[in-house]
């Protein structure tokens, strides 16, 4: 995966450790739905951006899938989510077609 600049980006991570490519986040605070629990809102979040390749592409249409590793021995939550490039989404995406 390539890191991809996220819209709205506030901070960078690993910024001055050499050994890390830098990753622009968003960081902000999210409401959250909890399984069925309903939601929690204000939870604090760092959202990053990533692109797959050509070649990750055509091994997620061949049934391949995405891999999250977390360092460390403890995991965070987090989430996996799809969105849509925003320099090439249709100017008004909720317009009733008639």
């Amino acid at each position: 995966m390539n890191i991809f600049p996220i819209p709205g980006a506030n901070m960078n991570l690993a910024e001055s450790q050499e050994e890390y490519l830098t990753l622009p986040v968003r960081a902000e605070n999210i409401t959250v739905s909890v399984c069925g629990d309903g939601e929690v809102e204000d939870v604090p979040c760092m959202r990053s951006a990533w692109r797959p390749s050509r070649e990750e592409l055509a091994l997620l249409l061949d049934g391949g899938y995405i891999e999250l590793c977390v360092l460390g021995t403890t995991h965070p939550p987090v989430m996996l989510n799809v969105a849509p490039d925003p320099e090439t989404m249709p100017a008004n995406t909720n317009a009733n077609p008639g």
